[in-house]
């Protein structure tokens, strides 16, 4: 998806809704979250969100209500229709069938997870042929799944489990341009893996993108 829309854009609209810390360029991490921001800039985010309009600027006393004329030269934007029902759509499948299934409440609810940085609660596991792992590396500190033992090492009835699996942090496949990695966060899904997510360009996007890899020896 990053892919897609581009690093700039979504940079641009982080800044639209009060993000001021420095986000890398072209980075496909960008995508998991891994910039660190402030909670007053991420209160700040979610508030333009949930309101439909930005920037929400914090402050600590109550303000005059703007003028109509104030609103109307100088007034919040808003986002589209649309893009607002995506993300409340999205925020609200977090809560209701994601990863924050634990928050969810009895009424209209919305949230999302997060990701610290350094891969302190996050691991990638790398779904690539070893010849692919010897041609070209692989992303930094990547634990090397081989697809064919994936569901024996998730399941935690066998006698072949990894406890890595087991770890609480935050699974990202990946694999050469996100066929098998999709096709494997779908099936760990099913099995009762929930915290789990796959890079969509693969590892060639990673690449591309200019990102961190090392050599496997």
């Amino acid at each position: 998806m990053l892919g897609e829309v581009g690093s700039e854009k979504v940079i641009a609209t982080a800044r639209d809704l009060g993000v001021r810390a420095p986000l890398p360029e072209g980075d496909p991490s960008l995508a998991l979250g891994t910039s660190t921001i402030t909670l007053l800039e991420l209160t700040s985010a979610y508030a333009a969100v949930a309101a439909n309009e930005y920037p929400v600027e914090p402050h600590a006393f109550a303000r005059p209500e703007r003028g109509f004329f104030e609103n109307l030269w100088d007034g919040p934007s808003s986002l589209s229709s649309a893009t607002h029902s995506e993300m409340e759509r999205m925020l609200r499948a977090a809560i209701n069938r994601g990863t924050g299934r634990a928050a969810m409440l009895s009424g209209p609810n919305f949230g999302k997870t997060g990701t610290t940085q350094d891969n302190r609660d996050a691991l990638f596991v790398g779904l690539r042929d070893p010849r692919e792992l010897q041609r070209e590396g692989k992303i930094p500190n990547a634990f090397h799944a081989p697809r064919g033992m994936l569901e024996f090492w998730v399941d935690p009835s066998s006698p072949y489990h990894k406890e890595v699996f087991a770890s609480g942090k935050k699974i990202v496949f990946y694999c050469q341009s996100g066929w098998r990695s999709a096709l494997s966060t779908k099936t760990v899904q099913d099995m009762g893996l929930e915290n789990v997510c796959h890079i969509g360009d693969g590892y060639r996007g990673w690449k591309d993108s200019g990102a961190a890899t090392e050599e496997v020896g």
